[in-house]
């Protein structure tokens, strides 16, 4: 069951049998193996060197992750409506693309277009294969691919803007205190209701129960 914190964020109330007798260590391990972004930082190849990720794959997990994003029908509308294309936050994105000619090229291509969408395309059109694949079967030109150590850049970029931030501490305390649904908020005063995420489109912070 997913239930609004009744601040900013979202619980899942597992009822599954053996996850609810997992012990610390065994919730631990699961928490790690889901937490991709720790801090600033978000490591999609397990701590290899960028030597490693000219050849290796990035995890399997990180792919499906990657994919349901993309897949989702909700991505395109979230990189308009957040913003994580305008100019300054574009060029801050591509700070983490190390090859700077490639770096360089992108900025500059991305200057010469006038939204956040054409932004996007440019992107998927470079790097997403399904997308790519897409394009050919159209018999559209499609653009040379990326090789090397920034092949994988947008998958980092999906995945900072769009993978949830796991709090670790309570998924893995058995003794942390959970808020139960239809709680207060001690700072907003929210109630923290079930979500349907069948309409999760619906649900509007602003109109959610208060305790006033």
């Amino acid at each position: 069951m997913w239930v609004f914190s009744g601040r900013r964020g979202v619980h899942c109330w597992v009822g599954d049998k053996k996850a609810r007798k997992l012990t610390n260590a065994g919730r631990s391990a699961v928490a790690e193996y889901l937490s991709l972004i720790v801090g600033d930082k978000l490591d999609m190849y397990g701590g290899r060197t960028s030597a490693a990720k000219k050849t290796m794959p990035v995890h399997p997990m990180v792919e499906t992750a990657y994919r349901v994003a993309m897949d989702c029908g909700e991505i395109d509308e979230m990189v308009k409506e957040q913003g994580w294309l305008e100019m300054d936050a574009a060029n801050a994105a591509l700070e983490h693309c190390e090859d700077k000619e490639l770096r360089d090229t992108l900025r500059e291509q991305f200057e010469k277009l006038d939204s956040p969408a054409m932004r996007w395309q440019l992107l998927k059109r470079r790097f997403d294969s399904k997308y790519r694949a897409a394009m050919k079967k159209a018999k559209q030109v499609v653009p040379e691919p990326v090789l090397g150590v920034d092949k994988h850049f947008l998958r980092w970029f999906v995945l900072w803007h769009a993978y949830p931030r796991l709090d670790v501490n309570v998924s893995t305390g058995l003794n942390h205190l959970l808020k139960s649904p239809f709680c207060i908020h001690p700072k907003t005063g929210n109630v923290a209701v079930p979500l349907d995420v069948s309409k999760i489109r619906e649900f509007d912070v602003t109109a959610c129960p208060r305790v006033e």
